[in-house]
């Protein structure tokens, strides 16, 4: 807790947008932290959308484009196929 409060303190806005940007258990953390040293409503409201929605949401979009394309999709599942089919011993 201590590390990530001296992040914050650190980092401020930026580091807010970074951990919001990735998906990962540290930005509940970080919402905690915070609260803890007093950061004002609308630097992490605004921050957190910028992390969440306009980031996140843009690179994990084109991600799923690529992998659900029909050469990528139709790879993918004769990879699970091939596991399931010949699982290791």
């Amino acid at each position: 807790m201590n590390r990530m409060i001296q992040f914050l303190k650190i980092y401020g806005f930026y580091g807010v947008i970074l951990l919001a940007s990735v998906p990962n258990l540290a930005f509940d953390l970080c919402g905690i932290c915070c609260g803890q040293f007093l950061m004002p409503f609308h630097t992490f409201f605004i921050a957190t959308f910028i992390g969440k929605v306009i980031i996140r949401n843009s690179y994990q979009s084109l991600l799923y484009v690529i992998i659900f394309n029909e050469i990528y999709l139709e790879k993918i599942l004769n990879i699970f196929i091939i596991i399931l089919i010949f699982p290791k011993k």
